[in-house]
């Protein structure tokens, strides 16, 4: 602000001496190269003599001071300190011939008489140089003498009266006491005082009155509201992300955070580095502090976003970190770094090196060019408020509290459970009962077993946490499709052999989605089954996409829609709703061996930016090979049909067997994960010896007594 009030007085005494025709230009009486000459050589001089001189073949430089000093033969320099007569700069720009004279007339340029002026003043002067203002701490200065030495108040008066005094003026009588409570309260709140607040101040005859309303403005809320207001224009915030779509998006927690720090008087030095590096801070005082310095640098990620199909991300992934150099070079330097992204400076003391090691330091996250329509792009993190942190540890507390109760219980109830698995040993003995499995059950939307008997299962109640719509076909019109099932042994028990045509149609089910708008809901699911490969290309085990023959990529549909295939001796796992553009798709790195039995398991969580999908296979996490993670938009379709064993065209009908497939409206616990690729039966745990159990034969064990035989109490 105050380099613009700079210009803008600089510019009125510009004008103000060309209005007085004929009069000697006035220049002050000690010259300041930052604020006399440095405009007059950037505006005029430095297109040609500045740092591009040498690509120009031009010999003279004025861009620092020992090229401005420089012998430029016989003698001559275009600047000799105290000696304006031997300075050449000063024969040229006053040379009466055009030919002479500079700058020249085919610049477009020319200077004004006081700009000659000030030129062969400074000179006179000494030519003192100085660094670029941008770069020099400042200093209080002097105050300036005065001769109505009882009008000032304070310091900043004494500046305002010497300017008035110069130009033979007198302050103002002072406003009346109305007035300068408008004033205050309007530049302080940028809202007018109430009649309250106004009936308060005039009736307050003590000495201090004004002091105390300048307090309570101070304290009061709309203080920091009206100071962040210039911070918030200077770091380019908005609500919504830009370019032609201009979807929104949700800062407001950095903005509060701005405000806050207004309203609390951070000192500047922390107001800037928690905005520029708040997430390197080592300690903090509380996890609460740590998070408010991670929101505060929300002042890098204001940047507009693109979400346009066609774009280039790499190429606005680089927009992205220019403007944040653009942007802090502006607001923290008073300076801007644009012109060197492509060439040296031309005017101020920024190279092209400068400005990409500048660039280094803000090309440290990842991030993709292309944003989401709408929605906070990634990576980002969660921002609860005060009020939601207290709750969320509230919750903490309590699950612990419920996790140490549980804990007790069991442990008091250990004989219990003993007892129950001596009778599961029993039955098993009886060669009774071997199939008696347990799975988790929490949010399972879907299940089929898939055994001869088995029909598919619907829990509605787990459609109300997913955005998934409920289906509008029964579980009793859910069928096999083109060839009749023929049962085999599993792991579990029975599963259906796949012949390459035979699919099951399990209609309008299991509609899950990436986001819904409206509620800013994100959809966590998972997909769990068994398979049987007969060779490295059988085809789909699971898909929600259509089932029509159409473009093939590396061996998969590019249908929208979701599906887990086998292909390539590879489970993969597609989440597409433009493939390609906008898309999640991935595979195992490792090849599975083939005719053997495999559980998988595909989780999707669309709160995590990039860890969004996971493959487990028998039970183990899988290292990924990422086609594509660009996933913006719904992969959902209404019209779609959930099918296991196909999907995505005939060719991709399953070959091999598939039994127990689930879906959940979540994300099993890592017991869970491992239950589910469990195929032993409790009875079957129950007769390994407990030191020998693996997690998932403990885990299944443990949850199945819990659920049919434990004490209620």
């Amino acid at each position: 602000m105050l380099v613009c009030l700079a210009v803008l007085n600089y510019w009125a005494e510009q004008t103000a001496q060309g209005r007085q025709v004929g009069a000697r230009p006035t220049v002050p009486a000690r010259i300041d190269f930052n604020r006399d000459i440095r405009p007059i050589l950037s505006d005029k001089c430095l297109a040609c003599h500045g740092p591009d001189a040498p690509a120009k073949k031009i010999k003279l430089r004025l861009d620092s001071e020992s090229a401005a000093q420089a012998d430029l033969g016989k003698g001559r320099r275009a600047v000799t300190p105290n000696r304006p007569e031997q300075s050449e700069l000063v024969r040229r720009i006053t040379a009466e011939d055009e030919f002479e004279r500079m700058p020249p007339v085919s610049s477009g340029h020319k200077l004004a008489p006081r700009e000659i002026e000030l030129l062969t003043e400074w000179i006179r002067q000494g030519a003192r140089w100085q660094q670029h203002w941008a770069f020099v701490a400042p200093v209080r200065p002097p105050l300036p003498a005065v001769k109505n030495t009882a009008w000032p108040r304070n310091a900043i008066d004494a500046f305002v009266l010497a300017k008035l005094e110069k130009e033979g003026l007198q302050p103002s009588p002072e406003a009346d006491r109305a007035t300068l409570l408008r004033r205050v309260t309007f530049d302080l709140t940028g809202l007018p005082p109430t009649l309250k607040d106004l009936d308060g101040f005039l009736n307050d005859a003590s000495p201090n009155a004004y002091e105390k309303v300048v307090d309570r403005l101070l304290a009061s809320p709309a203080y920091g509201e009206r100071m962040a207001f210039q911070w918030l224009n200077a770091a380019r915030y908005a609500d919504t992300n830009g370019y032609q779509i201009d979807g929104e998006r949700s800062m407001w927690r950095w903005r509060d955070w701005v405000i806050d720090a207004f309203n609390t008087n951070k000192p500047f030095d922390q107001f800037a580095i928690e905005q520029l590096a708040g997430d390197l801070i080592p300690k903090a005082s509380s996890p609460e502090a740590a998070l408010d310095q991670k929101i505060a640098t929300g002042f890098n990620r204001n940047h507009r976003g693109n979400s346009e199909d066609g774009l280039v991300p790499a190429e606005y992934f680089v927009e992205y970190i220019v403007d944040r150099v653009d942007t802090t070079s502006t607001v923290f330097l008073g300076l801007t770094m644009g012109c060197a992204r492509c060439h040296n400076h031309k005017f101020d003391p920024i190279s092209q090196r400068d400005y990409y090691q500048f660039y280094a330091y803000f090309n440290s996250i990842r991030e993709d060019g292309r944003v989401p329509n709408f929605w906070n792009a990634p990576p980002f993190i969660y921002a609860p408020t005060r009020l939601q942190q207290a709750r969320l540890k509230q919750m903490n507390t309590e699950i612990a509290q419920a996790d140490r109760q549980l804990k007790l219980t069991l442990k008091t109830s250990r004989l219990a459970e003993q007892q129950w698995e001596k009778s599961l040993k029993a039955k098993l003995l009886q060669s009774k009962d071997q199939a008696q499995q347990w799975f988790p059950h929490d949010r399972l939307l879907m299940r089929h077993a898939l055994d001869e008997s088995a029909k598919v299962e619907i829990d509605e109640s787990a459609l109300a946490t997913t955005g998934a719509s409920k289906p509008d076909t029964k579980p009793a019109e859910m069928t096999f499709k083109d060839g009749t099932p023929k049962y085999v042994p599993s792991p579990l028990g029975q599963a259906v052999q796949f012949d390459g045509k035979l699919y099951f149609d399990a209609g309008r089910t299991a509609n899950f989605d990436f986001r819904d708008r409206v509620t800013d809901y994100k959809d966590k699911f998972a997909i769990s089954a068994w398979f049987y490969p007969e060779s490295e290309n059988s085809g789909a085990i699971l898909t929600r996409m259509k089932d029509e023959t159409g473009e093939r990529e590396n061996g998969l549909p590019k249908n929208k829609g979701y599906g887990v295939f086998f292909i390539n001796g590879k489970v993969h796992f597609n989440l597409v709703g433009v493939w390609a553009d906008d898309s999640y798709r991935v595979e195992t790195e490792a090849r599975l061996p083939i005719k053997q039995w495999h559980h998988v398991l595909a989780t999707f969580d669309g709160t995590l930016p990039y860890e969004r999908v996971q493959l487990y296979v028998d039970g183990q996490k899988q290292k990924l090979k990422i086609n594509n993670d660009r996933l913006f938009r719904t992969f959902s379709d209404a019209s779609m049909n959930l099918r296991i064993g196909g999907g995505g065209g005939p060719e991709f009908r399953f070959k091999g067997a598939i039994d127990e497939v689930r879906l959940y409206s979540t994300i099993p616990d890592d017991a869970g994960k491992a239950v589910l690729a469990c195929a032993d039966s409790i009875s079957q745990i129950a007769a390994i010896p407990v030191s020998q159990r693996i997690t998932g034969q403990q885990a299944k064990l443990r949850n199945a007594w819990l659920d049919s035989a434990a004490p209620l109490q």
